[in-house]
């Protein structure tokens, strides 16, 4: 009977108010730990991957720069490199065709256009002076027939 019903319920709703908070502490923590192992995810997915250097034996090393040979992509440096390694060499990586490829076809576009436009700009200027020669034709034209007129009065 001595128990002061008013403080234990404070106590008691206090004590509750401190788990709710534990337990939105931790979903905040756990929605946190979420976004970070997404966002690693993420930037694991876009990274590129590192090329290995491979430690071949001599037979693997054979066979590949007989491929290599026949694709014919054989450096001299590899070439040197083996003969002085007397081993294992590491090959550089293959020059990008394919951007010289795009450079090469946006360069053509760009002539071709450029051809275009010279070709249509001479076209506008004949077409202009034919224009003028007519308009000047036709002016003539009614000049002779105003100097008939009168002539005629």
């Amino acid at each position: 009977q001595g128990i002061d019903t008013g403080a234990l319920c404070t106590e008691i709703l206090e004590e509750w108010g401190k788990c709710q908070q534990k337990k939105v502490d931790s979903e905040v923590i756990q929605r946190e730990l979420d976004l970070s192992e997404r966002v690693s995810q993420i930037v694991g997915r876009s990274v590129q991957p590192v090329l290995k250097v491979a430690n071949r034996s001599e037979e693997e090393e054979k066979i590949r720069e007989a491929i290599l040979s026949r694709c014919n992509y054989v450096s001299d440096e590899e070439e040197e490199g083996d003969t002085e390694e007397g081993g294992t060499s590491h090959a550089p990586a293959p020059q990008n065709q394919n951007a010289e490829g795009v450079a090469a076809a946006e360069k053509a576009r760009r002539d071709k256009m450029k051809s275009e436009s010279q070709e249509k700009k001479a076209l506008d200027k004949v077409n202009r002076e034919k224009q003028k020669a007519k308009q000047e034709e036709r002016r003539e034209k009614e000049r002779k027939r105003t100097q008939k007129g009168e002539r005629r009065r």
